[in-house]
């Protein structure tokens, strides 16, 4: 549930950081943040088998990049299979475009 496949995933191919970037540290868009949305799991015969974690990956840019969008939603499906997103959506307290990306990860519990 770290979300270390998230940010290994995003970050290849662009700056990313869970939740917020630290003050001071925000990179020249783009980047991404992510986040956990919700955490549930599955069980039987008093044990917990899988787990699913539903993630969240929020990306900011100042103009559209073909490219890049497709290189971070193959990253996202590649790792984690299928997504939803949001479309483009005009943030107006940064002055950027925001595109919103939420899908599932299942982790098998030994």
């Amino acid at each position: 549930m770290s979300g270390e496949r998230v940010y290994e995933a995003v970050s290849a191919v662009m700056p990313c950081a869970h939740l917020a970037w630290r003050v001071g540290s925000v990179p020249p868009l783009p980047w991404c943040v992510y986040y956990l949305d919700e955490m549930d799991g599955y069980a039987a015969d008093n044990r917990l088998h899988t787990r699913r974690n539903r993630w969240i990956v929020e990306h900011y840019y100042k103009e559209h990049d073909a490219e890049l969008t497709a290189a971070l939603e193959g990253a996202l499906e590649q790792e984690f299979g299928a997504f939803k997103t949001t479309g483009e959506m005009w943030v107006d307290d940064e002055k950027c475009y925001e595109t919103a990306y939420y899908f599932t990860e299942i982790e098998k519990e030994n």
